[in-house]
């Protein structure tokens, strides 16, 4: 699972998200989870629970409207897919992109990403 910092990163900003604001829809997760320590010592969080259900909220502010109603500070919002926001993401300022290398790496959607992004930065 994803934070909302993984979303908010101007790395996946870029290139996740080709510098595009994003509007979360049906994509927002929210669990609740313990904190366990395994046999070595290790702390790790358990997932307990997935909120609505099991399925995504349908839109970021019915999920923030579910975490204002629990008690348990143990509930976070969290993405399943490096490259679908949970969280709205506005369009970062200045950048453009202007290299894209020829060999796709991967499927975002149906549209191929690739392996080499450039974005310029102009203020």
């Amino acid at each position: 699972l994803y934070t909302p910092s993984y979303y908010q990163s101007m790395c996946s900003r870029l290139y996740n998200f080709e510098g595009k604001a994003v509007t979360p829809s049906n994509s927002t997760w929210v669990v609740s989870y313990e904190e366990r320590i395994d046999m070595e010592g290790n702390r790790f969080k358990e997932i307990t629970e997935v909120a609505n259900n099991g399925e995504p909220f349908a839109t970021y502010e019915k999920a923030l409207e579910f975490l204002e109603l629990q008690r348990s500070s143990k509930y976070r919002i969290v993405g399943a897919d490096p490259f679908v926001s949970p969280v709205p993401l506005e369009e970062p300022e200045h950048y453009e992109l202007i290299y894209q290398s020829p060999n796709p790496f991967i499927t975002r959607g149906n549209e191929t990403i690739s392996r080499v992004e450039i974005f310029e930065y102009s203020p």
